[in-house]
């Protein structure tokens, strides 16, 4: 008999693992064993609750329970109890009762129920709580209620139990953990472990815990039987060999469950005793099976002989999460279980905790009829099907010939087949050329829609041909670079155009890049020109020049600059082929041709933008320049992080919505496809653009996971390949490679580089090529492609292709940084930010914003991390790698004050809530905490409020008094020891355009905006200007004071001038951008892109202030001012000459007045400010 009623025990060290996991599942399931028998006789019910009551008497394990409080338990003594039986009419009713009873947890250690399925048919359902027991424990107590039947159906006394006691065994584990072997045991865990690899672990969706379908071998008996190969080694030497082909992990690191049990004692006696050891076995592709299996082997026999350390206590001497990959849990059994003579079939229901995969296998050592099942809490049941496929197919490979080649293991099946590369459509034609016969085919059709600049196809044609004739004339030509630096407009079209014409390789340069980028870009490149656009625009009128000869399908069309990991970008040389086939794909997948109307939205450093130009120009559509939102647009390209801040009426007029640049979550499809036609595009700068589009997306293709990227275009391939090249079968996550007709030459002046990515394609015509994108994704079974991340440290932010390396190498070369780290950080889903790490060097400090600002000075905006966070050290894992999980999460500058109102208080937990903060200050400033517009954009939709309210206040104070119209001041930037500038509103009356303006200033400088609330007195521009001045004056009641305008806001500073020095003030810079005397001022407020993201009703007062303000613009005539102007144009006007006393700096700004705060031109713009600033010494 067990122990007596009211024993109470510590909890072991093999069991305070398991409780604690019970305690942290709201299920009551992690921590299950269950299994059913299969008797194939009939049973007497009386007699099998009569055995069940002996066993359960002589089994301490079964009549514990657990303390809620600790980790303690105690033995009750024996209790007569009824057997649960169920009278059921088949093994499906059965299997379904045995899951519901296991879907609800359970407070017993042990349950058990006897069901009748048919007259000669019975199913024993046992379910135990693994704290009590293992499946070792499981082996002998259902080997001693068959043997307790048999008797007792022979009308035989039973045979006495061997059990020994539960306090016992427990005791013998105590005694283990205060002894010399386990000091000894732990040593030679401490020396096998050293070095480790990351475990290695197959990708899937990440979804929750899903069971594989169940399979039945034959071959691994066969196999045992005609081989003498153990069936148990071989199974685990082919997960450690799937591990390898698809991770490429030659150091693979497996969980193996123990049984722990080495002494007499132990190995009869039911109770917890189960471990799990690590089993590393190096795996080398050309290594033939047989020979791993022989490591298998060594590595068993080494890791069993000390199998009695805890897995829990390793985890903790290595600070280690997840120490181990994959377990592979081989159960075998000797036992053939018989209930009276009547046999009875063993059926695994639940294994207890599972890891992100696990493999179990039940079966008899002479490998008959094998039961494999694959589990996991991490993959959803198609990847885990897809897997478990894959698994059987190269154990099955192994099984046949055991001679062979790890690495040559098949995983695919005897049915699989490669996709099939669809032929180009159209031939190699030149871009230019495509062009022309557009024009000639359709002269009159509008090519570019400039807003105040409208092209036809012919004006376009003819004004490239003269562009690039002069180009020619300067050197231009084949074998050449010429730079575009210019903003996105018509210049930029037809200097593209122009370029390529000419035969050179057009290289944008976004004029709103540091000058130290655009000087490492130009030196790089070595252009034989750089090109403005009024060099643009003074071709239009050159005369007809003779036509050139066109370029060739392989010269170079354009150099695109990408991030580069080592801290220079990558200039990647792409030549015209390609481009005739991305023009018709696209047109095909999108719907464009004549009458489409497609927005040049993305910046033209970036090569979506050379995507948007062809394809719109070669389809004979028109191009729309234009803010996102204004309408007019039929056919639109976003990154799905921009797609995601625009309100549900944001995109009025557009038919075709094409998502690219990143990942495209499932809301988004959800929320936008519907009524249009959108579609997931995919493709690289080293493929031309776009390599694969998906069909139109519906919600149906978002109830499995994320939307697929499609098919590769016609004239391309896609490989999803393994570490060694081997093609992937669907379901399968492995390294995506492109070839076919869109593959760039390589990187310019980096053949080591161009060599390691642009490697020989083996499934090509000789000679090809493909690229390795170090993208990761799946085929679907419907053929279709799925992005599954990176594979690399690379990373797509809000649409910008980012090397974390390239911002680490600015960084580092600051004085106070000695190491630095950067990562992209996904605290919430969908925000992905650039965080870097830094750690001071001696002496020193990190001061977070002075290194963004030393970023800033270097790289482009979307390279300058969000955060940056002081450590003292970067955290490696084991083998020497930064542990990106020991990265603190960036956390927000010390508290100001507390919120003083129950709305502050509200408005601080939603501001943290869209920066993923834990905590905001009502005077912290939302874009100094890591804010910009696309989450600018997010707080208003959380606010109801237009986007332009943050912008006015970014402050939860200022949005709590009423909207950023404080006092008719907007403080854009209040902080400094400078003297301020002050920014007069433009037509409309606010001024939050002049919030970027800020960043191209010196930091100590504060800005603040001055806006009409409505509610001044009439007295025309004078009366205006004289109300402004009295807030100026608030602020700061004397001078000298620095004034700037836009548009209107030129007129009132002038005026504003004029009144400060009639009252004797100073006024130490009085700066116009784009106004004239007598020339009505632009009506629009602000510009078009803030605009249109207005509610209507804001709107509508907008444009009614607009309206009104132009008016009285009209009828205004200036005073003299007593001083020096500094005019900024766009394009010449009136004389200010007369109006002002002193000097007329002008300088003109190559660009639309709308596009003055794009930023290439406000870059200038607030270069030049600040430098007559710095000049007074103000």
């Amino acid at each position: 008999m067990g122990e007596r009623h009211g024993t109470r025990l510590s909890l072991s060290a093999a069991q305070e693992g398991l409780w604690l996991a019970d305690r942290l599942d709201p299920t009551g399931r992690a921590a299950t064993l269950a299994e059913c028998l299969e008797i194939r006789g009939p049973v007497d019910r009386t007699l099998m609750e009569r055995a069940w009551r002996m066993v359960l008497a002589e089994t301490d394990a079964w009549r514990l329970r657990f303390a809620e409080d600790g980790p303690e338990q105690t033995i009750i003594g024996y209790t007569e109890r009824e057997l649960p039986f169920a009278d059921l009419p088949g093994e499906g009713e059965a299997m379904a009762w045995m899951r519901a009873d296991l879907s609800r947890p359970s407070p017993e250690p042990a349950t058990f129920a006897l069901l009748r399925v048919a007259a000669d048919r019975f199913v024993w359902y046992q379910r135990f709580h693994h704290a009590a027991t293992d499946y070792y424990g499981v082996v002998l107590t259902t080997a001693r209620l068959a043997e307790v039947y048999t008797a007792l159906a022979m009308g035989l006394a039973p045979p006495p139990s061997r059990f020994g006691r539960l306090t016992d065994l427990l005791a013998e584990q105590s005694a283990y953990q205060l002894s010399a072997e386990r000091d000894r045991d732990r040593a030679y865990w401490m020396d096998r472990l050293a070095g480790r690899a990351e475990p290695p672990v197959p990708l899937g969706r990440g979804t929750p815990r899903a069971e594989g379908p169940r399979t039945v071998t034959t071959f691994l008996g066969e196999l045992a039987a005609g081989t003498g190969i153990s069936w148990s080694r071989l199974l685990i030497a082919a997960v450690a060999a799937y591990l390898y082909r698809v991770t490429g992990e030659r150091d693979v690191l497996l969980a193996l469950p123990v049984a722990a049990r080495t002494t007499p004692l132990a190995r009869r006696t039911p109770g917890p005793a189960a471990n799990i050891v690590p089993l590393r076995l190096p795996v080398d592709p050309r290594t033939p099976v047989l020979e791993l299996v022989d490591k298998v082997s060594a590595a068993v026999r080494e890791a069993v002989a000390h199998q009695h350390y805890r897995y829990e206590d390793l985890r903790r001497d290595l600070d280690a999460g997840d120490l181990l990959g994959p377990a592979v849990n081989v159960m075998s059994f000797e036992d053939e279980l018989r209930f009276g003579g009547h046999p009875a079939v063993r059926h695994n229901l639940a294994n207890g905790p599972v890891g992100d995969l696990a493999v179990f296998a039940f079966g008899r050592p002479d490998g008959r009829g094998v039961q494999l099942d694959l589990t996991s809490r991490a993959y959803g049941p198609d990847d885990l099907a897809a897997h478990q496929g894959a698994l059987l197919r190269l154990l099955r490979a192994a099984a046949a010939d055991p001679k062979r080649r790890v690495g040559d293991l098949d995983l695919r099946g005897p049915t699989w087949r490669p996709p099939a590369r669809a032929a180009a459509t159209v031939p190699p034609v030149p871009f230019p050329v495509l062009v022309a016969r557009r024009a000639a085919a359709t002269p009159d059709a509008v090519a570019v829609d400039g807003g105040g600049d409208r092209l036809d196809y012919a004006a376009l044609d003819a004004w490239a041909d003269r562009l690039a004739h002069r180009l020619a004339t300067a050197g231009a030509g084949p074998g050449t670079v010429v730079a575009l630096r210019a903003p996105r407009g018509v210049e930029s079209v037809v200097g593209m155009l122009g370029i390529m014409r000419a035969g050179a390789a057009y290289l944008p340069v976004d004029p709103g890049y540091p000058p130290a980028r655009v000087a490492a870009l130009l030196a790089d490149a070595r252009p034989a020109l750089v090109l403005t656009p009024p060099e643009v625009r003074a071709a239009r009128t050159d005369p007809e020049p003779a036509p050139l000869p066109p370029p060739r399908a392989d010269d170079p069309a354009y150099l695109i600059f990408t991030s580069g990991s080592t801290g220079r970008p990558n200039g990647v040389v792409v030549p015209h082929r390609g481009l005739a086939a991305l023009a018709a794909a696209q047109a095909e997948a999108f719907g464009i041709g004549p009458g489409s109307r497609v927005l040049l939205f993305a910046s033209p450093s970036f090569d979506a933008a050379v995507a948007e130009v062809v394809t719109t120009l070669v389809a004979g559509a028109t191009l729309v320049v234009a803010p996102l939102g204004s309408g007019g647009a039929t056919h639109v390209t976003l990154p799905p992080s921009v797609l995601a801040t625009l309100p549900a009426d944001g995109l009025p007029d557009v038919t075709t919505l094409v998502v690219a640049g990143e990942r495209c979550p499932p809301d988004l499809v959800d929320r936008w496809a519907p009524g249009r036609r959108m579609v997931n595009a995919y493709g690289p700068t080293e493929a031309t653009v776009c390599a694969t589009t998906s069909p139109p997306l519906s919600t149906a293709d978002t109830h499995d996971g994320p939307p697929p990227i499609g098919r590769p275009i016609p004239g391309t391939a896609a490989y999803v390949l393994d570490a060694a090249l081997h093609p992937l079968p669907p379901g399968i996550t492995g390294e995506l490679y492109l070839a076919g007709t869109g593959l760039a030459h390589g990187y310019l002046g980096r053949p080591g580089r161009t060599a390691e990515r642009f490697v020989a394609d083996p499934f090509g015509p000789p000679g090809s090529r493909m690229y390795r994108t170090g993208d990761l994704a799946r085929w679907r079974d419907d053929g279709q492609l799925e992005f599954a991340g990176r594979a690399d440290r690379q990373a797509k932010v809000r649409g910008h292709r980012v090397e974390p390396g390239e911002v680490e190498a600015v960084l580092a070369a600051h004085p106070a940084v000695a190491q630095v780290a950067v990562i992209v950080r996904e605290d919430r889903t969908g925000d992905r930010r650039l965080v870097a790490y830094a750690v001071p060097a001696p002496g020193n400090l990190v001061d977070g914003a002075a290194l963004r600002r030393h970023a800033a000075r270097t790289l482009p905006g979307h390279l300058v991390p969000a955060a940056v966070v002081a450590v003292r050290r970067l955290p490696l894992t084991p083998n020497g790698k930064l542990d990106h999980r020991a990265l603190p999460r960036p956390e927000p500058p010390a508290a100001g004050r507390a919120p003083a109102t129950a709305l502050e208080e509200e408005l601080c937990h939603v501001v943290a809530g869209v920066l993923d903060l834990p905590k905001v200050g009502p005077d912290d400033d939302f874009f100094d905490l890591g804010g910009d517009s696309l989450l600018a954009a997010r707080l208003a939709r959380h606010l109801s409020m237009p986007p332009h309210r943050v912008f006015e206040t970014p402050t939860v104070a200022g949005l709590a008094e009423g909207g950023g119209r404080h006092a008719g001041v907007l403080p854009i930037r209040a902080a400094g020891d400078l003297d301020p500038l002050f920014c007069l509103p433009p037509a409309g009356g606010l001024a939050w355009c002049y919030a970027p303006l800020r960043d191209h200033l010196d930091p100590a400088r504060p800005v603040y905006g001055l806006q009409l609330t409505g509610a001044e007195p009439a007295g025309g521009v004078d009366g205006l200007a004289a109300t402004l001045v009295a807030r100026i004056r608030a602020i700061r009641p004397t001078g000298p004071y620095h004034l700037l305008g836009w548009s209107f806001g030129g007129y009132l500073a002038h005026a504003a001038a004029v009144t400060l020095r009639a009252a004797g003030e100073e006024v130490g810079l009085l700066a116009i951008l784009d106004a004239h005397p007598h020339a009505a001022p632009h009506p629009a407020p602000d510009h078009p892109p803030g605009l249109s993201r207005l509610d209507p009703a804001t709107r509508a007062d907008l444009l009614d202030a607009a309206a009104g303000h132009t008016r009285l613009a009209a009828a205004h005539t200036p005073a003299v001012f007593d001083g020096d102007l500094l005019l900024l144009a766009t394009a010449a006007g009136g004389d200010w000459a007369p109006y002002v006393a002193g000097r007329v700096e002008s300088h003109h700004v190559p660009c639309g007045h709308f596009e003055m705060f794009e930023p290439g031109p406000l870059a200038g713009i607030g270069a030049t400010v600040e430098a007559t600033l710095r000049r007074s010494r103000r």
